[in-house]
């Protein structure tokens, strides 16, 4: 009775595919990992047509292969992914070659990640505030500071017709300060919103 040899000691690329399923099924490279791997070594040594699966993997020079594929490439890829091919194809030959060497007792080194833990996707710290429904909602109220009065029987409601049909209510401290009256005043001032004068028609009558 004769056995098949393992196809993954074939120190081929075929073998380096092998291994890289083998590896996603039994955990030593994570799916994920192991498919973008098994992607980057299709990619980059298919520029050898359609016998790349014979490539002989410990006679390869990665950095030559590389270099060949960047500029064979170049106008499918931008340089970020032909990096990234790179990067992918030297760690899938590195594992590779680490598994030739011991079968028995390869380790790929990456940790293992149970399904459904530590994967979760960090969450942006939210910036949604409560709505602006107004001018008055404009100005939020700040945490009060040393001998700022903050009972309402310290402010005393004062009315104030604004207009006709109108009636403002100023709440202010009973013992109001002049300088405080003065701030009070400017700043009631930078809230006015007054219309545009309309020119036109003072232009239309002129002569």
């Amino acid at each position: 009775m004769t056995t098949e040899p393992d196809p993954m000691m074939s120190d081929t690329a075929q073998g380096l595919i092998a291994f890289l399923e083998w590896a996603s099924r039994t955990g030593e490279l994570a799916p994920n990992t192991a498919a973008a791997y098994k992607t980057a070594v299709t990619k980059v040594l298919e520029i050898d047509g359609e016998a790349w699966t014979t490539t002989n993997i410990g006679e390869l020079d990665i950095a030559r292969q590389l270099d060949r594929f960047a500029r064979l490439r170049a106008n499918r890829y931008n340089a970020p992914s032909l990096r990234t091919y790179g990067n992918r194809f030297s760690a899938a030959i590195t594992h590779y070659r680490k598994y030739l060497e011991d079968p028995s007792g390869f380790r790929s080194s990456q940790p293992k990640v149970a399904r459904g833990k530590g994967m979760e996707k960090p969450q942006p710290a939210s910036t949604a505030g409560p709505k602006d429904h107004g001018r008055d909602n404009r100005l939020r109220t700040a945490a009060p500071g040393p001998g700022i009065a903050t009972e309402p029987s310290d402010l005393v409601q004062y009315p104030f017709p604004l207009r006709v049909g109108v009636m403002a209510y100023l709440s202010l401290p009973r013992d109001l300060r002049h300088s405080e009256a003065q701030r009070v005043a400017t700043f009631v001032a930078s809230l006015a919103i007054d219309p545009t004068p309309d020119t036109t028609s003072e232009l239309l009558k002129e002569p």
